[in-house]
């Protein structure tokens, strides 16, 4: 079976959709006008090229131009440009979306549609499929990591006729990409064990907190805020034009009010036409009217720039969003008591809809009478727009009334683009109606996919955590207040989550801690409490597990100096601070759990994560030690039992590896140094898994340090010797130990590889407190000195008169196994070891890492360690190929279960995905290989489900909801009171 072709995929995605996502169409947005009437588009994509083929390797411009001509195509040569983006987006959205049991499903067939979009023959596709058809969905899984899929979403409900505001109930439902199969077993319950909250909220409720919340300049020359602010993060990366982010986002902030104002007005009056009558004759406002004429003269003239604009600043922009919130009464931020007028009684929209009817959904309200469903959403309440949209929400005191009839929350900002793209449907017979407000919207769809795209990272943004590091930190910066609410929201509806484990970072603040505690507590208790999230529907509440993770990074101490730091602190601590400081804040949260009493059922796991070549799996073993012993869950209150429930062990290891020997070494060194134990779990461990033959046409060379590299020799070497590997390779790895010695050290006399392994096991089991000062004539000196005289001796050849370089006095140096554990610790051989070493991976290496790595499967299958596996992550960061290249079936399989995986998300608002189509992308991968049938891949999926409810660190206890909500608020009162 051929792999997919991902390349030809990401191409053809790209192209199609350029238009309405890449910065060229937001800088140059009339591009389009000249080159829809060409046949040769090569001219234009030359300009755009590079951000067409950003993260593919060997792309040809021709490839783009064949492509082009088959995309752009000559049907829509004569529309206006706006007119061309509701078609295309009405085609992306018929050619994916299908509606099953009154949800929005991705349909895995390719298929053209007619005008009315009924099925049509394939003789009148755009292009002719040869060989074994391609899942469609493998192209949305792409897609939908390149654009926010609301305008989708909305061009095709309208394209189906469901205009009714009770159609809008397909867009509070998961985006599905299961099999109905499948569907039915996700349905049985699945856990979370992988998600780092901060990472877990929706982008609409990021984009919606941009839109609405003020922050920090990035002009501040100092101050904590320097260089944080998310307009410092948000970048421009092509040439052919800047996009002022700040002054964008104010100004799509100011646009985003004058489209939702001008659709409330247009109801409501009857009288006013058109946008720019809106303008003139409502808003009445001089720089409204220069900022709008700007932004039109923009979209039209490619020689003006708004952003460049110096006589419209961000202060003008910002002044007349302030002057227009005044004038009309409008509110930013949240909505205060009393600012809306409370009485409300009035008739509450009927149920209507073209969808077959859901038994699931209730219908609350009959007739007229007061509402009674209150909503206290933290999107709906924090934005603007809420106000505006009276067809859709009431807000009375403090409370938001949903007006429709479905359970589920329309966001204010998919209420927007609905009736924006119902009103330009409205009026599509008139080709010049009203295109100062196509224009208006479409440019703002335009610059909401920019930021889309700086928000999710895409499976061509580039491999790799320092990548997606700063996808991750974009996100971060736009802080949403009820965060944990957020993600119970965005990531349990329309699934069955049963159990919800969440990782935040730690501090080395106890008080920070117990606030942090605090607030999730309080969150969860009103996630609890709302159940349907104030939709007027209970839904069971998945149990919350709170995961600490330990922030890896490197080490501090750039300048070591072994024999300074003994007389300082009288003892040799490889990385003393770090450890110390991870050290700290595990007796934190060791502490928080003797002391609280029930914390222990909440808090319930600890982690590493962040860059992992920033930190060794040593640094952590003395945190993750103490968490395992007698102090650490010794009960100190008053509740029955003397231990406390032990605290769950996982590490991020193994996922980002220079060479693939270190990524089975941090695995290894992670499951020895921290004691690991059957039911302990490993994040990603790809390097466990990753088809190694397919790793090394990516990797023919690598390139590490000289101290990683030895590591890597000496832990492999003692592993071979411990699995009685054949003498042969041994002898073969020590010479090639002999020589990174040289290339260390420049000299391997009396050197062993004995000792050798002996210095490294210090340094991983921290136990090097022997002296490194000497006396010498009566005066302290560093124990090291003649090994640092003896290299310089070695590599500059000083003339033997010399009294000082005597080589006799080296002839009796012994390099024992301490004193190379000090010479880890030396500044001079620190520089040593920091030098650069290129591995060719030929056979003989490829032969030898699928040895190491199937000693390293089967010795963590036999100790029944957990692999959490997170396919979206792991394809868009690791070093895959294709999706047939995941890792996840050398490791389990409907056919063997080597090692017990379990199915996660990571970071759900970075890579766009939720558990249920975590679980789909892999049924479909496996599909695809064709190795097995579905009913063989369901049932192990279904295995990997139960695994997952089985194995999280979160204890059944059957409680009731309101049970837990009675511990919550025991619990909140000892954390309020312990400070």
């Amino acid at each position: 079976m051929n792999s997919i072709n991902s390349a030809f995929l990401y191409q053809k995605t790209k192209l199609k959709t350029a238009v309405l996502n890449s910065e060229y169409s937001f800088v140059n947005p009339n591009f389009i006008d000249e080159e829809f009437n060409k046949d040769d588009h090569l001219e234009c994509l030359k300009e755009l090229y590079n951000e067409l083929r950003e993260g593919m390797i060997g792309i040809k411009l021709d490839s783009f131009n064949l492509i082009a001509n088959m995309e752009w195509r000559a049907e829509y040569n004569k529309k206006p440009r706006e007119d061309y983006y509701f078609s295309l987006c009405k085609e992306i959205a018929n050619d994916f979306f299908k509606i099953r049991s009154g949800q929005l499903y991705i349909d895995g067939n390719e298929k053209e549609y007619s005008e009315r979009y009924d099925y049509i023959s394939s003789s009148n596709s755009k292009s002719l499929e040869v060989g074994s058809k391609t899942n469609n969905k493998f192209q949305w899984y792409i897609l939908k990591q390149m654009m926010d899929v609301d305008v989708l979403i909305g061009a095709y409900l309208i394209s189906k006729g469901l205009t009714n505001i009770s159609d809008m109930v397909l867009w509070d439902t998961l985006l599905y990409t299961t099999d109905s199969l499948l569907e039915k077993v996700l349905e049985k319950g699945t856990a979370e064990l992988h998600m780092h909250v901060v990472a877990s909220k929706s982008f609409t409720a990021l984009w919606t907190t941009l839109m609405n919340r003020n922050f920090p300049k990035t002009n501040s020359k100092s101050g904590k805020n320097k260089g944080q602010s998310i307009f410092a993060q948000l970048k421009n990366n092509y040439s052919y034009g800047k996009i002022n982010f700040e002054k964008s986002v104010y100004l799509f902030r100011l646009l985003r009010i004058l489209l939702a104002m001008y659709l409330r007005e247009y109801k409501r009056s009857g009288i006013i036409k058109d946008f720019s009558q809106f303008i003139e004759k409502v808003i009445d406002d001089e720089m409204i009217t220069l900022i709008i004429s700007k932004v039109l003269r923009h979209i039209q003239d490619e020689e003006y720039s708004f952003d460049e604009d110096d006589s419209i600043s961000i202060e003008a922009i910002q002044e007349a969003i302030y002057r227009i919130t005044k004038k009309f009464d409008l509110y930013l931020g949240m909505i205060k008591k009393g600012d809306i007028d409370d009485s409300y009684e009035g008739e509450v929209m009927l149920w209507e809809s073209n969808l077959v009817h859901n038994s699931h959904i209730d219908t609350p309200y009959e007739g007229k009478g007061k509402a009674t469903s209150k909503v206290t959403n933290a999107i709906l309440s924090e934005d603007i727009l809420t106000g505006l949209f009276e067809e859709f929400y009431h807000i009375k005191n403090e409370d938001i009334i949903l007006k429709y009839k479905f359970q589920g929350i329309v966001l204010p900002e998919q209420a927007l683009v609905f009736e924006a793209m119902k009103y330009i449907d409205n009026n599509s017979w008139e080709t010049d109606k009203d295109q100062c407000f196509k224009k208006l919207f479409w440019h703002y769809v335009k610059f909401k996919n920019i930021v889309y795209r700086q928000i999710v990272q895409g499976p061509s943004s580039g491999k790799g955590l320092d990548t997606f590091q700063d996808f991750y930190k974009r996100q971060s910066l736009i802080e949403i207040k009820n965060y944990i609410y957020e993600s119970f929201y965005s990531q349990t509806k329309s699934q069955n989550i049963k159990k919800f484990e969440i990782r935040l970072g730690i501090s080395s603040d106890k008080e920070a801690v117990v606030k942090l505690l605090m607030d999730i507590f309080q969150q969860y208790k009103r996630v609890l409490k709302e159940g349907g999230f104030g939709n007027g529907e209970y839904k069971e509440v998945p149990l919350m597990g709170i995961v600490f993770h330990f922030i890896k990074r490197k080490d501090k101490n750039k300048d070591k100096c072994a024999y300074d730091d003994e007389l300082k602190n009288n003892c040799l601590d490889y990385l003393f601070n770090q450890q110390k400081e991870y050290l700290q804040q595990a007796k934190i949260i060791g502490e928080l759990r003797c002391n609280i009493d029930l914390l222990d059922y909440y808090l319930v796991g600890v982690d590493t994560a962040s860059k992992e070549n920033e930190a060794e799996p040593y640094a952590f073993r003395e945190a993750f030690n103490y968490l395992r012993s007698i102090d650490a869950i010794k009960n100190r209150n008053s509740r029955k039992g003397s231990y406390l429930k032990q605290i769950g062990f996982t590490n991020h290891v193994g996922e980002e590896f220079r060479d693939l020997l270190s990524g089975l070494r941090h695995i290894d060194e992670t499951i020895e140094l921290f004691n690991y134990k059957s039911a302990d779990r490993l994040g990603h461990a790809i390097a466990l898994g990753i088809n190694i033959d397919k790793w090394a046409e990516f990797n023919q060379v690598v390139c590490i340090n000289a101290g990683e590299y030895l590591d890597n020799l000496l832990w492999q070497w003692n592993l071979l010797i411990e699995e009685k590997i054949d003498l042969d390779s041994i002898s073969l790895l020590e010479q090639r130990i002999y020589d990174a010695v040289e290339y260390i050290f420049g000299f391997t006399e009396s050197v062993n590889v004995r000792e050798l392994y002996k210095a490294y096991y210090m340094k991983l089991m921290n136990k090097g407190c022997y002296t490194n000062v000497v006396m010498e004539k009566d005066r302290k000196v560093c124990a090291l000195q003649k090994y640092t005289k003896k290299k310089y001796y070695i590599m500059n050849e000083p003339c033997k008169g010399n009294a000082e370089f005597v080589e006799d006095d080296f002839n009796n140096i012994i390099w024992s196994s301490q004193m190379i554990y000090k010479a880890m610790q030396c500044k001079y051989f620190i520089k040593e070891l920091d030098k650069n070493v290129t591995i060719n991976i030929d056979k003989d290496t490829i032969e030898n890492y699928k040895r190491i790595q199937e000693i390293m499967i089967k010795k963590i299958g036999d100790r029944q360690i957990i692999v959490e596996t997170n396919p979206t992550s792991n394809l868009i960061i690791g070093e895959f190929k294709s999706f047939e290249d995941y890792y996840i079936s050398n490791l389990s399989s409907p056919e063997k279960e080597k090692v017990i995986v379990t199915i996660n998300t990571d970071d759900p608002v970075v890579f766009d995905t939720r558990i249920n189509n975590e679980y789909a992308l892999i049924y479909d991968i496996m599909m695809r290989k064709g190795d097995y049938s579905s009913k063989e891949v369901i049932d192990w999926l279904d295995k990997l489900r139960k695994n997952s409810l089985d194995y999280s660190f979160i204890k059944d206890r059957n409680l009731r909801p309101e049970e837990i909500v009675n511990e919550i608020d025991y619990i909140y009162n000892q954390l309020a009171n312990y400070l």
